[in-house]
């Protein structure tokens, strides 16, 4: 079923895709060489995958940039008997990343997106690299990180961005999506 994009089409002109969950469809978008390296952003509440349409424009030059809509959100299925719950969105990021076949991807979540993205890297860490996270919480775990993990440069263990020390690439930014593409960049 086409969505109409009346009024806004020239400022979202990416295609359309959907990954059908038992049912129920969730939409994305997925610009770029799809052999790059990949940005996989995550939306927050109640935003939806329009947040990311600079980022997406940007960076698709040279890079695989998938945005996801949550269900209930943006151009997905917004069904009333539905389990919307933090589990649930997991699951669904979790599927999309191994049917998409996705490694190496570099998550970027803002708000309840940085929950959910690394709700589903916790689950599949081999196939996350890097984390961009934006104005999102985190939870207390009662998993103990090994010596070996806390020395790793691999997904298994969440890098603190610490955007104080001029070694890393961040850089302090008035602008949401600006402050984003600069940190990717750098990586």
């Amino acid at each position: 079923m086409p969505i109409s994009r009346d009024g806004f089409a020239d400022e979202y002109p990416f295609d359309s895709h959907w990954l059908d969950l038992d049912g129920v469809r969730m939409h994305y978008v997925d610009e770029g060489p799809r052999d790059a390296e990949t940005i996989l952003c995550v939306h927050g509440n109640p935003t939806w995958s329009f947040i990311w349409r600079h980022l997406i424009a940007d960076q698709s030059r040279e890079r695989r940039v998938i945005a996801v809509d949550h269900i209930g959100c943006g151009l997905s299925d917004k069904p009333q008997d539905y389990p919307y719950r933090l589990e649930q969105h997991i699951a669904n990021l979790r599927r999309l990343v191994e049917t998409l076949d996705l490694r190496n991807v570099t998550l970027v979540g803002h708000d309840w997106g940085g929950c959910i993205g690394m709700g589903a890297a916790g689950e599949i860490p081999d196939r996350f690299s890097r984390f961009v996270l934006l104005n999102t919480g985190a939870f207390r775990s009662n998993r103990r990180l090994s010596n070996s993990c806390l020395r790793s440069d691999r997904a298994t263990c969440i890098q603190r961005l610490q955007p104080s020390r001029s070694d890393n690439g961040c850089r302090t930014t008035t602008s949401f999506t600006e402050g984003t593409t600069r940190v990717i960049g750098s990586v």
